[in-house]
């Protein structure tokens, strides 16, 4: 195949005596994702001196991507362009993250205005009259550089899917970001995270690399926890117990998201809760170097954690087909409390009053967030 530029600006890759001509708009952005501060001065709708509608209309007005074309001795004809919207893809991920598709990751965070804008506008127009958790035929390409954008604002997803910090607008998010600078975090409601999480989750590798980015973090958010000095027997850390209701919240709605894929899927649930555990930290395939660095007290505390957490999500759909929506969710914490017992065991703690209390708080939470999953996808 010989890369040729077309007279309307599109790639052209000569087959035989004909050539394949693609998307001249995707090719552009596709170029645009190789320089993220360009990616992001296009697609922030509040860039200074660049207010625009671009991520608006890519995301929700542009209703069809071209196929390619075939131009030969034989006419012109239309073949199936697999790779539609990879280049906006690309550009998304650039935009939002500051990085170029393909480059290792450090820390999750920091991001600009900029960035965070165009992340949080991004779930917020997928997720476009309240439809997040289904992506339109011609945007199913958005899933993995999506899943590895998501990824690198674990830190802000974990507080959205909580639904509690009225800086994020709590559970119904606010219209623009918090923070500024070099400080600032998307604030979109639980319910567009949660049904846009649940659209990328129908490709397994995209929805194993969110599901990992939240036990690291959860991880790290545990061995980050100060000491506490109280009763060993009886005393209660209120520190330790916000953590283990967040970590539980959060990995109950991620095992909500999952359910609710391997209950659709019919007979393909099977073949995606395999690929998903092929895809996840334990399979060590895919799009797991994605995940962002955590410390090394975190890093430390997942490694040890050797378990396929994707029978936890086969668990929850297994309980959710059967159960009335009013009765408590107990199936699928094994993994949440693993992290917690593994947690308290590397720290000398566990059996300890404040321990079995923070343990208890995690399992509150898993409840409320597969109940949250569950209410928003419903």
């Amino acid at each position: 195949l010989r890369p040729v530029v077309s007279p309307t600006g599109g790639l052209l890759r000569q087959v035989g005596k004909g050539s394949l001509a693609n998307d001249p708009l995707d090719g552009i952005l596709g170029v645009m994702s190789k320089d993220p501060d360009a990616a992001t001065y296009f697609l922030d709708p509040e860039t200074e001196g660049n207010k625009n509608d671009h991520l608006k209309y890519l995301l929700t007005e542009r209703k069809e991507w071209p196929d390619e074309y075939f131009s030969g001795p034989g006419g012109v004809m239309d073949i199936e362009d697999t790779g539609k919207a990879t280049g906006l893809g690309a550009a998304i991920q650039a935009a939002a993250t500051g990085h170029e598709p393909g480059e290792k990751l450090g820390e999750a965070g920091p991001h600009t205005e900029g960035q965070a804008r165009v992340m949080h506008n991004a779930i917020r127009y997928l997720d476009d009259e309240m439809g997040g958790d289904e992506f339109p035929e011609d945007l199913e390409n958005l899933r993995q550089p999506m899943a590895k954008a998501m990824a690198d604002y674990v830190s802000d997803t974990h507080i959205i899917l909580n639904g509690e910090d009225s800086n994020y607008g709590g559970s119904g998010g606010q219209d623009s970001i918090y923070g500024s600078g070099e400080k600032s975090h998307i604030a979109v409601g639980q319910g567009s995270l949660i049904r846009v999480m649940r659209g990328i989750a129908d490709d397994a590798p995209s929805y194993s690399l969110l599901y990992e980015a939240e036990r690291a973090y959860s991880a790290d958010l545990l061995a980050e926890a100060p000491a506490f000095n109280g009763d060993p027997d009886h005393g209660v850390s209120a520190d330790w117990n916000h953590r283990g209701h967040e970590v539980g919240t959060a990995m109950g709605a991620m095992n909500g998201i999952g359910a609710d894929v391997y209950k659709d899927k019919e007979e393909d649930k099977v073949e995606w809760a395999e690929d998903t555990a092929e895809y996840s930290a334990i399979g060590a395939n895919g799009l797991i170097g994605e995940i962002p660095v955590v410390g090394t007290a975190g890093g430390a505390l997942i490694d040890s954690i050797k378990y396929d957490w994707t029978k936890d999500v086969t668990d929850a759909a297994e309980e959710q087909g059967k159960q009335d929506s009013s009765e408590n969710y107990s199936k699928g914490k094994d993994g949440t409390n693993k992290i917690m017992d593994k947690w308290g065991e590397q720290n000398g703690i566990s059996g300890s009053g404040a321990h079995s209390t923070a343990r208890d708080q995690a399992n509150v939470g898993y409840s409320s967030g597969r109940a949250a999953a569950e209410a928003h996808l419903g």
